[in-house]
């Protein structure tokens, strides 16, 4: 995550903690000299004019770091090259005023008193242990078919108001997708359409889901997540009568045959969410011998935000907690409403969920949740700042401006693609690849 800088105290003296070669370290408050090879080297002030460095050797135990004590001011040192020094090496030629030792060393320390070097090995050996921050195994998104929409509303018919909000599965070869149209009236419906390489598609004249249900007229049926789970396909969507919003679920065997299963979060009845219910992202595998899903309901205030339920059959669904598993955050671009995007993926570091972030103007931008991949209702980390915003002109001016709102991801390899509505007007898709320490 970003944010501030994670700080250490040691004897009155305040370091940094910073990722180096071979891991992580300290960085004292008047300066740092960046580690060299694989090794670890980090200097404070001691209070008494002294720079004193910490270094150690991936590999090496605690008792072998190595302490360097040069007087004079730090640039001064930085001039003369300390920088170059290394473990088991004498000090430099070009620094006369510097002199080493270690723990087994017979000299004491000068300017720096053994209770200070002892706390200080102690900080440094318990940050090195510490794994870094947690980076989504992607690297960052780029607009794919050269920064234009895949998907683009016509003039006339079902979708004249607008084409968004798009699910989409790996089929055999094909991209199937599934998005959310809306007519003259409003009225919500998901059209299918294909493509053979992920970023070109092609409609199709029947319309995969229209609302038929007295839970989904006059509204229609909007926002489809995709999942398969065995050899059947799952589809989650929000329901609307005109009234409430409610999540429902269909199935099908072939993403042509659709069956309704009915609302499985209904309005108003839950645990803390007092209102709609929309936005279901079911994790495709059991943990603990419990199918998962993140959902988005309203809580009191009309804010929305995520919850965790779990299921046995994937029909009937309990809520898992009481209190939201991602709530909004005050000042931030998740302000306002906290919505999950595509189907979560489990990854080696925990279940990793893509989610829509709106700020209290209702600017969209997209961020991200790690879980812990045997406990889905324990969160590890999140982004501090969003990974997507909206920038295009397509994705400023529609129904609803400054929207990128993402509910499509297939991976294939390294490449990760992210399908989401711009401005509830058109269709974009993103692109990523996963970062080398990832693969």
């Amino acid at each position: 995550m970003h944010g501030q800088a994670e700080q250490v105290q040691v004897e009155g003296a305040q370091f940094e903690v910073q990722d180096v070669a071979g891991g992580r370290g300290l960085r004292g408050e008047r300066g740092c000299s960046p580690a060299r090879g694989d090794g670890q080297r980090h200097r404070t002030n001691d209070g008494g004019g002294n720079s004193v460095f910490v270094h150690q050797r991936p590999g090496n135990d605690a008792g072998r770091h190595e302490l360097s004590v040069l007087n004079g001011e730090p640039e001064d040192a930085e001039r003369s090259g300390e920088g170059s020094l290394s473990e088991g090496s004498a000090a430099s030629a070009s620094t006369p005023k510097a002199t080493r030792t270690s723990e087994t060393a017979e000299r004491p320390l000068r300017a720096v008193t053994a209770r200070f070097a002892a706390a200080l090995l102690a900080a440094a050996a318990a940050v090195a242990a510490t794994p870094p921050p947690y980076r989504p195994p992607f690297g960052a998104w780029s607009r794919a078919n050269r920064g234009n929409p895949v998907l683009e509303p016509q003039r006339s018919g079902l979708e004249v108001s607008g084409v968004f909000n798009p699910a989409v599965i790996k089929d055999g070869d094909r991209y199937v997708m599934l998005y959310r149209a809306q007519d003259a009236q409003k009225t919500s419906r998901l059209l299918r359409a294909t493509s053979g390489d992920g970023i070109h598609f092609v409609r199709e004249a029947e319309p995969a889901l229209v609302p038929e249900a007295e839970y989904e007229r006059p509204g229609g049926v909007e926002d489809p997540r995709l999942v398969k789970i065995g050899e059947t396909y799952r589809l989650t969507y929000t329901a609307y009568d005109g009234k409430d919003a409610q999540l429902a679920l269909a199935t099908s065997p072939d993403l042509r045959r659709w069956e309704r299963r009915g609302v499985i979060m209904p309005a108003g009845r839950g645990r803390w969410n007092v209102h709609w219910t929309k936005s279901g992202a079911i994790l495709d595998e059991r943990v603990n011998g419990r199918y998962w899903m993140y959902y988005m309901g309203d809580a009191q205030g009309a804010y929305d935000q995520t919850g965790v339920a779990w299921s046995e059959d994937l029909l009937h669904w309990t809520e898992a907690l009481d209190a939201p598993i991602l709530p909004r955050r005050r000042g931030r671009f998740d302000s306002r409403v906290v919505e999950p995007g595509p189907p979560p993926v489990l990854t080696p570091e925990g279940i990793l969920l893509v989610y829509n972030g709106a700020d209290d103007r209702l600017v969209y931008r997209t961020g991200w949740a790690l879980f812990d991949g045997k406990d889905p209702t324990r969160l590890l980390a999140r982004s501090d700042t969003p990974i997507f915003v909206p920038e295009r002109p397509w994705e400023l001016v529609g129904q609803v401006p400054s929207v990128v709102f993402v509910e499509g991801l297939v991976r294939e390899g390294p490449r990760w693609l992210f399908y989401y509505g711009a401005a509830d007007t058109r269709v974009g898709v993103a692109e990523a690849f996963t970062r080398k320490e990832s693969r």
